[in-house]
Parts: C-alpha cells; structure tokens; sequence
C-alpha cells in the first residue's frame, strides 16, 4: 500500500535470501494483496463502508494516479514508477485524471525505456 516497488520490498535489509524471492512475491500476492482484504472486508463494510483502506491494500497504491494507471491496467510497478518519476505534484488533481494522466504518459513514451513503453502502447 505504500507503493513500495517488489524490488524495493525484496531488498535487504527487508529480505536477504535470493533463493526464496518467488516463495516471497507468492506470499505477499496471496497473504497480504489477497488475504488480509478478505479478512478485514466484513469490518469494513460494516463499520466503514465507503473507506478505499482495504482497495489500497489490494492494488499495492495509495495516491490517485498510481491508482488510475493501475486501473487503466498498467502494471503495478510500472504504474509507482511512472508516479514518482513524472508525476510528482499530479497527485492532487481530481478532475479528468485519467485525461491528465494520459496526456503526460503521452508526453512522456519517448522518455521512458523500452520495457516501459511497450507496457504502454496499449494504453496511449
């Protein structure tokens, strides 16, 4: 939710033993993306029905343009990438976000590698 990137998340001091990286991607996808959502949803839509707590933890974001590109099904670390790289100061605007964020990812696709790029062509 703190929109760590898998890189960030699997470095050390946080993980040290490179043989167990996908033991570890498997448990934060199942356990912490999946699993504690789940456990927590009946609370929530209880006590705190309209709270984004549990979306958050879910997609792995927080701020409003990391999450629309995730929504416009960008990957996830492409998506906190692009945020902290050419989104800075973007992350307060509500109105036409999405438009917002497709013009700057327009601006941008000849800036970003090519790894980057092919993930976004079907986007813009």
């Amino acid at each position: 939710m703190r929109e760590k990137t898998l890189k960030e998340i699997l470095a050390k001091p946080y993980f040290d033993n490179a043989d167990k990286i996908d033991d570890r991607i498997a448990l934060i996808q199942k356990e912490i993306s999946f699993g504690v959502p789940m456990l927590l949803k009946p609370i929530y839509d209880i006590q705190l029905p309209s709270n984004m707590f549990l979306r958050f933890i879910e997609i792995g974001a927080y701020k409003p343009v990391s999450r629309k590109m995730i929504e416009l099904n960008i990957p996830r670390e492409t998506a906190i990438f692009l945020s902290k790289a050419y989104f800075e100061g973007y992350n307060n605007i509500e109105q036409n976000l999405e438009e917002s964020i497709l013009q700057r990812l327009k601006e941008v696709k000849d800036s970003v590698n090519y790894w980057t790029k092919v993930q976004l062509e079907q986007i813009i």
